[in-house]
């Protein structure tokens, strides 16, 4: 069964709204809390969809509308690149099916810049526990009251490694713009091609260097069978000579464990020896590689 997401309008609330309150009716007949989102109606989804870095989903599986999901990051209370799952939930009959691990998953990959993810659920919900632990996330040890003392939540959380794959965000202009600082033409034409070339090989991989919710560094390479072929590496030009190229190039080594093997120019042939490669020039396109 293909599990999608699509985003959310204000025409797609009523229906979500529906889903939501025969998801959660099971919640409330156990705890009966005013907060629960079985109360709660269309006013809510639009005020959310009205947030700044605030994300509304709708979950299809089988191509049948099954569920609902929103998210944000907490850029506005000071921490950027931190998102908070706010909601998931799923119709009664399609619960159990694994939809809701996987559209957690399919929600953490529409962002390139998260750095951790969290949320909560009443601790006595082993379902969601279940859930949750399906999607990588894992207990933080800390728990909150909510609704007077009602529901005890549990507190998970989800790292999000600083090396990272956004191949899937070439579209991205903050992702343009630092990989065109390893182009010899950056204009948007000649990006438009190259962002096509890595879409067009399936062994071409684009991974990110990412802290505080920030993209630093972008690192574009090939994966042979002995050793790994570095396609392009930039880093954003306000924070250069701070070690995120050196960084990139580490994580790559120790993911891969194999010999690391780059072509550039003059200009640049300082850095890579700087982090330890070892460089032989050759004549290439009637210049200097």
């Amino acid at each position: 069964m293909k599990i999608e997401i699509f985003p959310a309008t204000l025409a797609d609330a009523e229906a979500l709204v529906a889903i939501q309150q025969k998801a959660f009716k099971r919640l409330y007949d156990i705890y009966h809390d005013e907060g629960n989102p079985y109360l709660r109606g269309t006013d809510e989804i639009e005020k959310w969809l009205s947030w700044p870095n605030s994300y509304v989903y709708k979950i299809f599986a089988g191509g049948e509308l099954v569920g609902g999901v929103a998210f944000w990051e907490r850029r506005g209370r000071g921490l950027p690149g931190e998102y908070y799952l706010a909601r998931i939930y799923v119709l009664p009959e399609m619960q159990g099916k694994g939809i809701a691990s996987t559209a957690i998953t399919l929600c953490e990959a529409t962002v390139y810049n998260a750095n951790r993810w969290t949320l909560d659920f009443p601790i006595d919900q082993i379902t969601n526990r279940l859930c949750y632990v399906k999607a990588g996330y894992k207990d933080v040890g800390e728990t909150r009251e909510q609704s007077e003392g009602k529901i005890v939540l549990a507190l998970y959380e989800k790292r999000i490694p600083t090396f990272r794959d956004i191949k899937k965000h070439l579209d991205n202009p903050i992702v343009r713009k630092i990989m065109a600082y390893s182009a010899f033409d950056p204009t948007p034409e000649a990006m438009d091609k190259k962002a096509a070339e890595f879409r067009r090989h399936d062994s071409w991989q684009l991974y990110g260097w990412v802290k505080s919710g920030e993209l630093l560094g972008i690192c574009g390479f090939e994966k042979h069978s002995d050793y790994v072929e570095i396609l392009n590496i930039a880093v954003d030009k306000n924070i250069r000579a701070q070690g995120v190229g050196k960084g990139m190039i580490t994580a790559l080594t120790e993911q891969y464990a194999v010999p690391i093997k780059a072509e550039t120019d003059d200009d640049a042939v300082d850095f890579y020896r700087k982090v330890g490669f070892e460089a032989t020039a050759i004549q290439k396109y009637n210049m200097r590689r």
